[in-house]
């Protein structure tokens, strides 16, 4: 059985369940669940091991794996990686560990994992991806007249392929294959 210890108050035409700084409780036969509306946001927490799994701030952030104050739109939280915060300019989906972390694209050996950039005007402006049957990773635009830029030190270009396909480094040298 499940038991509810809460004020429940269901208005018409609207019939969502309304929590105003309150718990619902459920119970499984192997964890106990909380759905926790408090004054900043939205939690469910299994009890069992007092983690908060999901929590969902007033403004529409995500935090995943017990991150209740959100980077960014979603935070996926495997640990703390110390006192630092995402940049502004990338923080659409953060994810941090405690030790290794990353994202993995996975996919049969005979397609293509991407990770695409776009943009309004081409929704396929860039791209990385990689295909195990050919051995291939691939980098790069599929704008005509995109280029590819290497950074390095403090963000400064360093090297980069123009748009005819030509390498050049920062001192002005420039190559051409055949």
């Amino acid at each position: 059985s499940t038991a509810f210890t809460t004020d429940v108050s269901i208005t018409r035409p609207d019939p969502c369940l309304k929590l105003v700084n309150t718990t619902v409780k459920a119970q499984t036969t192997e964890d106990d669940f909380e759905i926790c509306a408090i004054d900043d946001g939205l939690q469910i927490k299994n009890t069992t091991d007092a983690r908060q799994d999901i929590f969902i701030t007033g403004t529409g952030s995500i935090g995943l794996g017990g991150q209740n104050a959100p980077d960014g739109l979603v935070h996926i939280f495997g640990g703390t990686a110390g006192a630092v915060t995402a940049s502004g300019n990338s923080d659409t989906l953060v994810v941090e560990d405690a030790g290794p972390g990353g994202i993995s694209i996975l996919t049969p050996d005979t397609v293509r994992g991407t990770l695409t950039f776009g943009s309004l005007s081409d929704n396929v402006g860039a791209l990385v991806d990689w295909r195990y049957d050919e051995h291939t990773l691939r980098v790069g635009t599929s704008d005509t007249t995109g280029e590819i830029r290497f950074l390095t030190g403090n963000g400064v270009e360093a090297a980069g392929v123009d748009i005819n396909n030509r390498f050049w480094w920062n001192d002005g040298l420039a190559f051409k294959g055949s």
